[in-house]
């Protein structure tokens, strides 16, 4: 009798334990509750852009980037959210986010992104978005004027701001030397004496 009262309760323990959401294959609890599906750089926007989708119950209130840059971490201020893109339906297992845009870029980086979002009832979640490069300066060309000795070199803005331009200088096997700084992006171009 006291072997059949133990395996009874150990039975309800179980039992109690068990709950049909978290015997899926996937877990709602051992999944990401954030989900990334898309990052890259938009031309039209000159900015990174993020599509994502909440798997949660609560709708999501706010959310924030983190961008890895190489000089630390910088943590983009809270966004207050709108009501999900999708009509509210309080059974919904994805909430599809409108996209969100980054466009405090630098020409020539490559950022790391983490998502961070908030929901009504102050639960936070956050997920590693991944990285994306970011276009810079490409050459347009190169003129050469022997009879004067220079060398005027061309270039374009692709994308964002630069935070400086660099020219560097390598003659046959030489280590490369600097022989242009700026940081203005409205300079172009810049005449070598050679």
């Amino acid at each position: 009798m006291g072997n059949s009262v133990t395996y009874l309760l150990l039975c309800l323990l179980l039992f109690a334990g068990c709950e049909s959401r978290r015997d899926l294959a996937t877990d709602p609890a051992n999944s990401p509750v954030v989900v990334p599906f898309d990052l890259r750089y938009d031309e039209e926007q000159n900015a990174v852009v993020l599509e994502w989708e909440y798997l949660g119950i609560e709708p999501v209130v706010r959310y924030q980037f983190w961008r890895v840059e190489r000089d630390g971490i910088h943590t983009l201020p809270w966004y207050n959210f709108p009501a999900p893109s999708r009509e509210v339906n309080r059974r919904a297992d994805v909430w599809d986010m409108m996209p969100i845009v980054d466009a405090a870029i630098h020409a020539g980086e490559k950022y790391i992104y983490i998502l961070r979002t908030e929901t009504a009832g102050k639960r936070l979640a956050e997920a590693p978005v991944g990285e994306v490069q970011i276009p810079g300066a490409i050459l347009a060309d190169i003129q050469f004027l022997p009879e004067e000795g220079t060398a005027t070199v061309n270039w374009h803005l692709v994308a964002g701001v630069p935070r400086r331009y660099e020219l560097l200088r390598a003659v046959d096997d030489a280590a490369e030397q600097v022989i242009f700084q700026s940081e203005d992006p409205t300079v172009a171009s810049f005449t070598d004496v050679i």
